[in-house]
């Protein structure tokens, strides 16, 4: 993304267009996780706490959403490298053995410095036709009370506008906007790339 509105004609040169601009997002945790409601009992499970035959299962869940979402969109790496590198955790809604959605929780900051208090949903992706305001829901809960467990004091994300009803999702869940931020995308996407979508797919990179 660049800097500033300056940097466009470089980018421009270099055969990228302006896409959706980039939304970010943050969830203060001055309020209570609860207040998103309860969650059914293993209705969100931890990564971390499961099995190996478990995780197969769970990273195969993963990927179908998100080729559903976008042909070819696999977040399985990015779970393994939280876990790896102790980043975080990844929290995955269940119902009836199927993986309704899946969100991984960044608790480390990106700079070794930073006192801000923040933690990241670095990626959090639903099933199509899936009850969204459900799984997110329950994705949420279990997300804020991890963060405030480790103690930090807000929560943010990015959000690409491609996704209009993902966004009005969150801005209800409880989030805020804090800005904009200019999204640049090869001029050869494939054209799905430059139309808004139903779906649910966070990151920071998602175009």
């Amino acid at each position: 993304m660049p800097e500033s509105g300056a940097n466009i004609g470089l980018y421009v040169k270099s055969g990228l267009v302006m896409g959706f601009p980039t939304v970010i997002l943050e969830y203060p945790l001055l309020r209570e996780a609860q207040n998103l409601g309860q969650v059914e009992p293993g209705e969100t499970v931890a990564w971390s706490d499961q099995d190996t035959g478990s995780r197969v299962r769970l990273a195969a869940g993963a990927r179908e959403i998100g080729n559903a979402i976008l042909p070819g969109l696999d977040y399985t790496g990015e779970v393994e490298a939280i876990e790896a590198h102790g980043f975080g955790e990844t929290f995955f809604s269940v119902s009836g053995g199927a993986v309704d959605g899946f969100a991984i929780l960044r608790t480390t900051p990106f700079r070794h410095h930073d006192t801000s208090g923040r933690g990241y949903v670095h990626v959090m992706a639903l099933r199509p036709g899936a009850d969204q305001e459900r799984v997110l829901r329950s994705l949420l809960r279990q997300m804020l009370g991890r963060a405030a467990s480790v103690g930090l004091t807000r929560v943010v994300t990015g959000l690409s506008a491609r996704y209009p009803d993902a966004l009005d999702l969150l801005i209800h869940s409880g989030f805020r906007s804090l800005r904009a931020a200019i999204r640049m995308v090869d001029r050869e996407s494939p054209p799905e790339i430059f139309r808004t979508s139903q779906a649910v797919n966070l990151s920071r990179w998602a175009g």
